[in-house]
């Protein structure tokens, strides 16, 4: 059934029932699902069954390198369309819109999938200024398919809640009039990362190899960097490095762009200490055992950035999912948890103004 699937069978008949709707790319999720409908697309999930399929030559010479998920696999693509594998061992994304349509079957494993808005007061090219807010919450489960649309009204981040996390998309080519994707940093920023050409990338290793050396050479090419950067470079210049600048040892470089006068830049790292703070609390999922309760509210609070997000999130998900309070599930991983552990929770409540 796999290889049947990958040569394409299935996939042909998508293109030409997508061929008489002239390739309309808001039309292509409903042809996917009634083309799928009856296919068991679950020993996807399994990675020693898929591991034999990338050696097919027709497979092989579509693989390339990706950081998106742990291990990504393409296993179709005509020029109009493809269907790729993401496998999630533990790493996330943030919250993104597409470029593009299409179908996700959700292999194994359960997922978190919250869906934002974004309320642009500011326009600044490749970054905007504006408000996040949280629009809808769902649990995938095993066998579930959701649409993915394209354009910047629905914005949406996924946390996996299992090890691994497994999903399958058939989507389309990106198409130029609803991209580039753009990514949102709560409370109030978005920006294309599309701007992160090879020269950006070069200079954030730059940067990230000097903090081992003499870091009075680091300090003074960070501020270099900083006062020349635009300020889509500068916010995911500051993303790639949370684990660095936040350090006390370089806290002072942060100070120097808050202390600027340039409200820009001061909501430049307010993005990226809440980054931060989210990106610390999801990991904390998969650092002992946790109950599905437990895991659940580390997503909510890993999804979400001040009380309102958490209560949006928790109340969408009390239908059948999440039983009981957020904050009580907290305090019991907090309780279980060593000291860093602990500090990361506390320090993240009091960010997200859930604590005194």
């Amino acid at each position: 059934m796999l290889r049947h699937f990958c040569q394409g069978y299935n996939c042909q008949e998508i293109d030409q029932a997508w061929a008489k709707q002239s390739y309309d790319l808001r039309g292509f999720p409903e042809i996917v699902l009634a083309k799928t409908t009856d296919i068991d697309l679950s020993p996807f999930g399994e990675l020693d069954q898929l591991m034999p399929l990338v050696d097919v030559p027709e497979i092989a010479r579509l693989q390339q390198l990706s950081s998106f998920s742990d291990l990504y696999i393409k296993l179709y693509d005509n020029g109009r369309f493809w269907v790729e594998i993401l496998n999630w061992w533990g790493s996330d994304i943030n919250i993104h819109d597409h470029d593009f349509s299409g179908i996700q079957f959700q292999l194994c494993g359960y997922s978190l999938n919250v869906d934002y808005a974004f309320a642009e007061s500011e326009d600044r090219g490749d970054l905007r200024l504006g408000k996040v807010t949280v629009t809808g919450a769902k649990v995938w489960h095993p066998g579930d398919r959701s649409v993915v649309m394209p354009g910047r009204e629905t914005p949406h981040n996924v946390c996996h809640l299992n090890l691994p996390t497994v999903s399958l998309l058939v989507r389309t080519h990106p198409a130029r009039k609803f991209g580039p994707q753009w990514n949102y940093f709560p409370p109030g920023v978005a920006a294309n990362y599309g701007i992160a050409d090879a020269v950006f990338r070069k200079n954030v290793k730059a940067l990230r190899l000097l903090t081992r050396g003499d870091l009075q050479q680091f300090r003074r090419a960070f501020r270099r960097y900083a006062a020349c950067s635009k300020p889509e470079q500068l916010l995911f210049t500051l993303i790639k490095m949370i684990d660095i600048v936040f350090e006390p040892r370089f806290v002072e470089l942060l100070h120097d762009l808050i202390e600027s006068g340039d409200p820009v830049r001061e909501s430049i790292v307010e993005a990226a200490a809440y980054h931060r703070a989210i990106e610390a609390i999801k990991v904390l999922r998969h650092r002992f055992e946790l109950s599905w309760d437990e895991r659940l509210a580390l997503s909510v609070v890993g999804s979400s950035f001040d009380a309102e997000s958490v209560g949006a999130i928790s109340e969408r998900l009390m239908a059948g999912e999440f039983d009981g309070d957020v904050m009580t599930y907290l305090s019991a991983v907090r309780n279980r948890s060593a000291d860093d552990a602990q500090r990361t929770l506390d320090n993240t409540l009091k960010l997200f103004r859930l604590a005194a």
